[in-house]
């Protein structure tokens, strides 16, 4: 589908004038701001660039927004989890990069619109980032709606910047731009409660978890990890490419790797984790220990392991990066 230039080329000049105002050098990534126009749902977003590194915008919609925003905030036990979380949200992001990094229809947008960028980070490109998916180039809806919030807080950029704004975000407080009517409103507001979106699942059937509390210990000690394989894959079911979403278990000891699993978009993965686990147990015995980092993972088989008086290590997991960097090797060379 054709992208309207009209739309696009407001996109653009919309980022110039971003850049020309700078925002980041006001707001850090944790000085979050809510808007709400009327009628729609609420918008949560995070400007980046406050220590020049990667100048950026991050728009998050409604509940399920929130909960991705705060669980990107958490210190992450390694970068593999970091890159986890990353590509575990979903949301809108608008970027200062290079020109390697634009994608490629949006390198053709910006030809036809006969816009020129020069040098490293002064190339803008918006991509689309949703769970399970690879980042993707954005729609014009899309492009619409970036438009809009990005005009908006750079209208709260400069009530800030001239202390219009009473916010003091170092005492966890956020600001508030609402709509009523034609009239917005700018106030300082508590952060709303943090939203862990990896609770620890309670089996509800109680009679497989005391079968598996009374199975023999097997005193084998077991890995087990979700990874992002942080390639492509086009599949004709979906509108965008995957990122496949890897189920690995390793044992510890041997280094033996006792299963994988490729995740489709539409698998449960606290589900899949939650299901070895419990057959594992049943048919091979209860391990002595298991090794984990990804906090899906911890959600799935905690309750498992507190009634089954297994430990549960959080460590970083470099034998699994290993695989993973071989797995991804041999799969784009071929």
């Amino acid at each position: 589908m054709e992208n309207n230039l009209t739309i696009w080329h407001e996109l653009h000049d919309t980022a110039k004038a971003w850049n020309d105002l700078k925002p980041w050098q006001y707001f850090k990534c944790n000085d979050w701001i809510k808007i709400d126009f009327e009628n729609e749902e609420t918008i949560y977003c995070t400007i980046m660039g406050y220590d020049n590194k990667c100048i950026g915008l991050s728009i998050y919609l409604g509940d399920k927004g929130y909960e991705d925003l705060c669980s990107i905030i958490t210190k992450p036990i390694d970068d593999t989890v970091t890159t986890y979380m990353m590509y575990d949200q979903t949301c809108l992001t608008f970027y200062m990069g290079d020109r390697e990094e634009v994608p490629p229809k949006q390198k053709k947008l910006i030809k036809d619109l006969g816009f020129k960028y020069r040098g490293r980070g002064n190339w803008p490109y918006f991509l689309s980032y949703k769970k399970r998916f690879s980042p993707y180039h954005i729609n014009d809806n899309q492009a619409f709606t970036i438009i809009r919030v990005m005009k908006k807080l750079m209208e709260i950029t400069n009530l800030y910047i001239n202390n219009k704004i009473d916010v003091k975000f170092d005492e966890n407080e956020i600001i508030h731009a609402y709509q009523k009517k034609d009239n917005w409103s700018y106030e300082p507001l508590c952060l709303p409660t943090p939203v862990d979106k990896f609770c620890a699942i309670e089996i509800a059937d109680k009679s497989i978890l005391e079968q598996a509390s009374l199975a023999p210990n097997n005193y084998r000690r077991l890995i087990i990890d979700l990874v992002y394989m942080k390639f492509s894959i086009t599949e004709n079911d979906f509108d965008r490419p995957i990122n496949p979403l890897m189920f690995i278990v390793l044992d510890e000891e041997t280094q033996m790797i006792m299963a994988t699993h490729f995740l489709s978009p539409d698998d449960d993965e606290i589900g899949l984790v939650l299901s070895f686990l419990i057959e594992y147990i049943l048919k091979e015995g209860k391990p002595d220990c298991l090794f984990i980092r990804n906090p899906a993972v911890w959600a799935a088989i905690v309750d498992v392991c507190k009634e089954c008086d297994i430990e549960l290590i959080t460590t970083p997991l470099q034998m699994i990066d290993y695989i993973i960097s071989d797995m991804c090797h041999s799969f784009i060379d071929r």
